[in-house]
């Protein structure tokens, strides 16, 4: 009972308790209480963009807040739990575990030491498709492959990695939307991933491509 009445989320519910004389005998009745306390849930505001989804959240009344739990799932009825706050005053979280094009349902709630609120309405969100687009390489000679990509809306600067995702270079936007690998060795495969920047920590997903170095040309021969 004592827990209930303490719940500073409040419950809607009918208490049964049991009365006990001083020797620990029940009392012949049972009483009963009637607790009904408006529950606080917290409101839930999800924004998809490319590779992250950002949560927004309110919390009505004044009640001290000790932390939140968020949940996550492919569907409103499979939601595991994502991540949980230990902070009452963060009201924003960004989940940057996203893949792009895919819908996500995320739900919320409160915490107050041990207590639980009722969970938020379950929002929904997609994410966006990749931008990046015309992702391509082609082996210029026997030690140069040349990367090239589309321009995309809104990016500072394209990263070109190796297949591994080891950073090669930087393109800044405006600069040319291809970049010259050099010095490579002849006949070999190399393996390529291109990302579109937004600057703030926001990226596309990166694009592989792939191509292998040309021969060495064999010398012409000479008559004297």
């Amino acid at each position: 009972l004592n827990y209930l009445l303490n719940n500073p989320f409040g419950v809607t519910d009918e208490v049964q308790y049991q009365l006990r004389d001083a020797n620990g005998s029940p009392a012949p009745t049972p009483g009963k209480i009637k607790i009904k306390l408006t529950p606080v849930v917290p409101g839930l505001i999800a924004d998809g963009s490319l590779t992250a989804v950002d949560l927004s959240w309110t919390v009505a009344g004044a009640i001290p807040l000790t932390g939140f739990k968020i949940f996550r799932g492919d569907s409103a009825d499979a939601l595991v739990l994502l991540t949980e706050i230990n902070n009452g005053g963060t009201r924003t979280f960004r989940d940057s575990t996203v893949m792009p094009n895919k819908t996500y349902f995320y739900q919320l709630l409160a915490l107050s030491g041990e207590f639980e609120s009722p969970r938020s309405e379950v929002v929904q969100v997609k994410t966006v498709t990749n931008p990046l687009k015309g992702v391509s390489a082609t082996a210029q000679s026997a030690t140069r492959i040349r990367i090239v990509w589309s321009t995309v809306d809104n990016a500072i600067r394209y990263l070109i990695q190796h297949g591994t995702g080891v950073l090669i270079d930087s393109v800044l936007a405006g600069a040319g939307n291809f970049f010259d690998h050099e010095m490579l060795i002849p006949e070999t495969l190399y393996k390529y991933r291109v990302i579109a920047d937004f600057g703030g920590g926001d990226m596309t997903d990166f694009v592989s491509t792939q191509a292998t170095t040309l021969a060495v040309p064999k010398p012409a021969n000479v008559n004297l």
